[in-house]
Formats: C-alpha cells, sequence, structure tokens
C-alpha cells in the first residue's frame, strides 16, 4: 500500500495538467518509502508514525521527480524532538541536476517537545530532474519527521524555451589582466515568473558548456532582451567559443549562439591565485544580531574561475582550536542579497553566488545566511565596484556540522589568531592559504592583506589592520587590487611593471630597492588613479641597479595615508662588459648599446649606436662612455 501510494503521490504532468502535488509522503508504514534512500534514519509505526533521524549525519533522500511545468514548489512537513538532548532543526534541500549538486533551502522551526511543529517552505526554480533531501543538524536530540507534502505552485507551461540571438562586439580581444565587453540578444516562449534571472553563460574555447562561465545577467519575466557581457580576462585564444541564455523561473537551458573568436593579447599569463583581500573579524554586531551574523570577509577569484555548486570548492576554515569549515554548506540568500542591494542604492551590485560560476578577476563576499546588512553604513562606497559574488554558509549553532556559528567564528581577544582559505578552481587544482590577524579589538575591527605577496609566504599578515568608525564601511576594505608586477633586466637597466585591476583612494605608488632582502631604500614614486575601475599600467625604471641581485618591493600608498605591501619581484643584474678584441680590431660590448669614444684630450673620436661589436683600429688610450648606463671605461689599446 506504501509503494502505491508514494507513487500516485508523484505526478508527472502534460502541459494541459493542472499542477498539484508532487510529493504526499507521511512516513508512517514503518519502512522506508519505494525509492527513497537514509543514512542513520529509522522508520516506525508506533505514535502515528514517523521517520526518526538519529545522529547528525542522518540524511533522507526523495527519488527525482519532474517539476518542469511548475512555477515554484511548496513544501511541507512537520517536525519534533525526540529525547531529552538538546534542541535543533532539521534543513531543507533541493537539486535541480537529479541529486550532482545540493541547494539548501532552509531550516525548519526548532521543535523542544514531542509537539510537531508544522512548516512551510517554498523553492522558488524548478527542473525537470528534481530531489528533495532532509537533513539532521547539530543537536543532541534526535528528530521525529513526517508528513512531507511537495506541492507545484502555478503553470508556467512545459514548453519554455530559450533562443540566443546575436553576439554582438566582436570580434573579442582580452590580456592578461583586461577584459572585453560585448552583448547578446535572446528571446524566449513561455510564462516566466517574478524573480527569473536569465544568465549568459560561455563555453570554452572548443564549445563545450561542460563548465561554463557566466558573463552576465538579466533580471526580467519579458520574453525578449538583451544582455551586457563581459569576456574574462586570461582566456585563451579560440574561434570555438560560444553563448547561450539560461533562465532560472523556470529552469530553462536555451540555445547555443554562433561561434565567435577570442584572442588572447600578450600571453600566456601569469594568473594570480584566488585569495582573501580583507575581514572584518569582529562584527558590528546589534540589536537581535548576533557577532557571526554580522562578520564579513571579502576574497577575489584571482584569475581562475570557481563552481559555486559544490560547497567543497570553497572552504573557510578557522583553525584557532578544533577546525571547522563556515563554509561547510552553501544557501540560496536571496533575500540578504536584495537587502544589500537596496541598501547600496545600486542595483545588481550584489549577485547571490549559489550555483553560478564565478568568473576570473571576481570580487565575493563570504557572510553567514542570516547576515544582517543593517548593522553596517555605507554600503553606497561599493557601487561601481561590482558584481561582488556573495556567498552564504549556514547559520547554525554548531562548529562541526551548522558551517557559520551566529555566536562568532573568529575569536575577537588575546593572542593573534589564524584561519585559511582553501579554493577548488575550474581547472581542479586546489589553492590554499593561511592568514593571521591581530585578536584584539572593538566592533568593526578589520584586517587587510595585500594582493601580491612573495612566492610561498605562508601564512599571510594583514598589511594593515584598523576599525571602522562608527561601523561605517571605508575605502579601505577593498583596496587597490594589484594584479601583476614584473621586473625585468634590459639594456643596464631594472625595468618594473605593473598593473592594477581597480583603485579605491590610492595616492602613489613607491618602489623601493635592497641588495639582502632586509635594507630597502626608497627609489622612486608613481602617482596613482585615485579611484578607478578601470585596469591601468604603470612602469618606474631603476637606471642605476646593483650587481648581483637586486629585490624591489612595491608598496601603494593611499589618501590617509596607510601603506600596502604589493609584492616583490627579484631582478639579476650582470656587470656590462667592455673590452677591446686584438684579433677581429673590435670594441666588443654585452650587449647593443650606444656608446662615445673620446681621447684624453676630450675629443670625441667615433660614436657608435645599437651595436655590441664595434670596429675600432687606433692605438692609445680612450675614454669609452657607454651613454645608456653613464659608465666610463678607460681602454688602452696597443
Amino acid at each position: 500500500m506504501k509503494a502505491l501510494l508514494f507513487f500516485v503521490g508523484i505526478i508527472f504532468i502534460t502541459s494541459n495538467s493542472v499542477l498539484s502535488q508532487l510529493i504526499d509522503e507521511p512516513f508512517i508504514d514503518g519502512s522506508l518509502p519505494a525509492g527513497w534512500s537514509q543514512n542513520s534514519v529509522t522508520f516506525t509505526t508506533a505514535a502515528g508514525g514517523y521517520a526518526n533521524f538519529t545522529s547528525n549525519s542522518a540524511t533522507l533522500t526523495s527519488p527525482v521527480f519532474n517539476a518542469e511545468t511548475a512555477c515554484s514548489l511548496r513544501v511541507e512537513f512537520e517536525v519534533a524532538k525526540f529525547g531529552t538532548g538538546g534542541d535543533g532543526p532539521v534543513t531543507i534541500q533541493y537539486s535541480l541536476n537529479g541529486g550532482s549538486t545540493w541547494i539548501t533551502l532552509g531550516n525548519s522551526s526548532t521543535p523542544t517537545s514531542s509537539t510537531y511543529l508544522s512548516n512551510t517552505m517554498t523553492i522558488p526554480n524548478v527542473s525537470n530532474n528534481m530531489m528533495i533531501r532532509i537533513t539532521r543538524t547539530a543537536s543532541a536530540s534526535q528528530k521525529r519527521f513526517r508528513s512531507l507534502v511537495v506541492t507545484a505552485l502555478g503553470n508556467c507551461g512545459s514548453t519554455n524555451t530559450v533562443t540566443t540571438g546575436t553576439v554582438s562586439g566582436g570580434p573579442f580581444t582580452v590580456t592578461c589582466t583586461t577584459t572585453d565587453a560585448g552583448t547578446v540578444a535572446f528571446t524566449s516562449a513561455g510564462t516566466f515568473t517574478a524573480g527569473n534571472t536569465y544568465t549568459a553563460q560561455l563555453s570554452d574555447a572548443a564549445g563545450s558548456f561542460a563548465s561554463p562561465t557566466t558573463i552576465g545577467t538579466l533580471t526580467s519575466t519579458g520574453n525578449s532582451g538583451t544582455i551586457t557581457i563581459t569576456i574574462p580576462s586570461a582566456l585563451p585564444s579560440g574561434t570555438g567559443y560560444s553563448i547561450r541564455i539560461v533562465s532560472s523561473n523556470p529552469a530553462t537551458t536555451g540555445s547555443t549562439s554562433a561561434a565567435f573568436s577570442i584572442t588572447l593579447s600578450g600571453g600566456p599569463c601569469t594568473l594570480l591565485e584566488p585569495h582573501i583581500t580583507s575581514v572584518i573579524y569582529n562584527g558590528c554586531n546589534a540589536g537581535s544580531c548576533q557577532e557571526g551574523q554580522s562578520e564579513v570577509v571579502f576574497a577575489t577569484t584571482g584569475g581562475y574561475s570557481i563552481a559555486i555548486n559544490n560547497a567543497n570548492n570553497i572552504n573557510l576554515n578557522y583553525t584557532a582550536g578544533t577546525s571547522y569549515d563556515m563554509l561547510l554548506y552553501f544557501v540560496n540568500g536571496s533575500s540578504v542579497t536584495t537587502a544589500l542591494n537596496t541598501a547600496a542604492g545600486c542595483p545588481g551590485l550584489f549577485l547571490n553566488g549559489i550555483t553560478t560560476i564565478i568568473p576570473p578577476n571576481s570580487r565575493m563576499m563570504f557572510v553567514s545566511e542570516a547576515f544582517c546588512p543593517e548593522n553596517y553604513s555605507g554600503w553606497d562606497q561599493f557601487c561601481g565596484e561590482g558584481p561582488i559574488y556573495v556567498i552564504y554558509g549556514r547559520d547554525g549553532t554548531s562548529t562541526t556540522t551548522d558551517g557559520w556559528v551566529s555566536g562568532g567564528n573568529f575569536g575577537n581577544s588575546g593572542t593573534d589568531r589564524t584561519f585559511n582559505l582553501e579554493v577548488t578552481a575550474t581547472n581542479g587544482t586546489t589553492y590554499t592559504t593561511n592568514y593571521t590577524y591581530d585578536g584584539s579589538g572593538s566592533d568593526g575591527r578589520y584586517a587587510v592583506y595585500g594582493s601580491s605577496y612573495p612566492t610561498g609566504t605562508n601564512p599571510r599578515t594583514p598589511v594593515s589592520n584598523g576599525t571602522l568608525t562608527s561601523c561605517s564601511f571605508t575605502p579601505i576594505v577593498l583596496a587597490s587590487e594589484v594584479i601583476g608586477y614584473t621586473g625585468t633586466y634590459e639594456h643596464q637597466r631594472s625595468v618594473l611593471t605593473w598593473e592594477t585591476a581597480t583603485e579605491r583612494n590610492n595616492s602613489h605608488f613607491s618602489i623601493l630597492r635592497s641588495t639582502d632582502g632586509m635594507n630597502w631604500n626608497n627609489i622612486g614614486t608613481v602617482a596613482g588613479g585615485g579611484n578607478s575601475n578601470q585596469p591601468l599600467s604603470y612602469q618606474l625604471i631603476d637606471y642605476t641597479p646593483e650587481n648581483g641581485t637586486n629585490y624591489y618591493r612595491l608598496e601603494s600608498t593611499d589618501f590617509d595615508g596607510k601603506i600596502f605591501q604589493q609584492g616583490i619581484v627579484s631582478v639579476d643584474v650582470t656587470s656590462s662588459t667592455i673590452y677591446y678584441n686584438e684579433t677581429t680590431a673590435t670594441i666588443e660590448l654585452s650587449g647593443n648599446s650606444t656608446i662615445e669614444i673620446y681621447a684624453t684630450d676630450g675629443r670625441l673620436i667615433m660614436q657608435s649606436i645599437g651595436s655590441k661589436h664595434i670596429p675600432f683600429h687606433h692605438s692609445g688610450v680612450f675614454l669609452v662612455h657607454d651613454v645608456s648606463t653613464g659608465k666610463t671605461v678607460r681602454m688602452l689599446i696597443k
């Protein structure tokens, strides 16, 4: 009878059917329902029947069901406490791709006794390959679960289609640090409901969408539109790139555009790894908002793309004492994202990062799903810095099974503390970096980390610390982003070049030189870009480097006088060589250069431009002056 009830409860609906219950599972028969799977869940007919979640790792997972014709889903269930241990909720998750990835819908109300509490939630996205999963969050007590009903809401039609149209702006050219822009048009058919987002996805150079990159979005329920796209920097050259448009509500994958080309200029590229740029580790908690619900971590993807469809791809671990992952679970924080954009006053600045592939050189923000934007002011200072992809960790009380602990994750007093970030990019490589911060401070205490560190620097220490004034954001939180710094030895000179992706409040750059890595002397400054959202390039030349290895430290200084270390490069300097070859009767140089040859009475005998082998058929004492370096050599020729 149980199996019959289940399959009656799942209704596969044609485009002409009236949508109703997709799942109607009471869990009263004392056994695992057909098609379901479980871990640490038992079933009983006692007390009317229920599913019992017996451990913190307990999960109960539905079979696949088809909801593509629905506009959204209503999830109803009852949960009660079993036993005398601590209180805690259950968590509802759903999958749009048959269980490959899971999205956390939210926690139930917390039962404190054997009395059942009724819960209702809404799943905003649908597909033809859906699943539901119930998990027990950390608490000492077991959980009784029953009366699960999943109902389709509305009829958005099973014939929804999206047709990707003309891609404009090409052919596209990018560099290791700069992007290119364009647009893509689309049309669609069918009804798309409130909150629907059309997303432009970019294939790889061969046209594959196995790991697509999000390059633009448009929130709309209309049946046509144009999406502004940004082609990421550092993409390999290719002629097989294409774009497709996908919708979120209902979930519909559109057709593929005609192939187009992207050219990488100036490659191959040395890519910056994903890293944290700053952290507010002593949150501005006020009112009902707790410490952990006001902590903020800012980061960048560096030169890589990151798929936010698997919580294993980003781990933010607090390592003081018992280590735990603050991003143990990804949560759909659409309501907080809306509140952030409202507070900033510039729509589209903050994007919900869940189920997105975040492109290279993008900003990220890590917070709790219960984050309180109202506890901070100055959100408008981020306008023009977007998009900022927000990744939400699950709010809770346990360090082992919840993720982002509402009571606080960073120690705010005592000795210095350590945490780390582990990021797995779409290329399959995992990047792990440790960070330290000052353990003391009041509300709004933050640490800023430079973008460029010498190879192997681990842990990374703050380039500056501070406290937000009245919990108001300042430009220091998103400091100047140096994305490339190199040094080369050319024509007896050290040529130092660097690039910034963005700059905030940046007065100037300084270059300091050292031959031992400990003692530094300032050799020059270059004016900064102030506030800039465009890539900028800089250069400084050291005309008199020392022989051997020269170390050059790049620093940026903001208008408030704060200094940020941006990285160190080394340049090996070989002494210039000038000698006379009697066999060939030539003056030999170590490289092409411009020289002037004088007699001892000051007469100019000859000049040579851009050569390293100079025929010279004179005898006597001469002064050979290298115009490029300013060095003069006394030479006796017999």
